[in-house]
């Protein structure tokens, strides 16, 4: 999922309907860096600087791996974000397997 970022922090473009990742309009928006998520701030205050940044992100009980890509020209943000237990997941499969391996010598 990927979502926009204004220079306010404000979400302009997300596929999310709901919770903190979804587009509000400017009455109701959250600014990102004060998002009451302590590693959201940091990661959104680190992104609109401009700069690439690849952290683990937690959001309530749920952890996700976000990137950040600077639009210099419109002075937004792109994140792509995706759910730790999505890149854990081949990482658990191998481990399984290699542990299946073992019990079978």
């Amino acid at each position: 999922m990927e979502f926009i970022v204004n220079d306010h922090g404000h979400i302009i473009f997300s596929p999310e309907g709901d919770g903190i990742l979804a587009q509000r309009y400017t009455d109701n928006a959250v600014d990102l860096r004060a998002s009451g998520y302590g590693d959201l701030n940091f990661f959104m205050a680190r992104a609109m600087r401009g700069v690439f940044v690849v952290n683990k992100v937690h959001i309530g009980d749920d952890a996700y791996c976000m990137a950040s890509a600077p639009i210099p020209s419109m002075g937004w943000t792109l994140v792509s974000v995706i759910e730790q237990s999505v890149i854990a997941e081949p990482v658990n499969d191998l481990v399984t397997m290699t542990e299946n391996v073992n019990d079978t010598t």
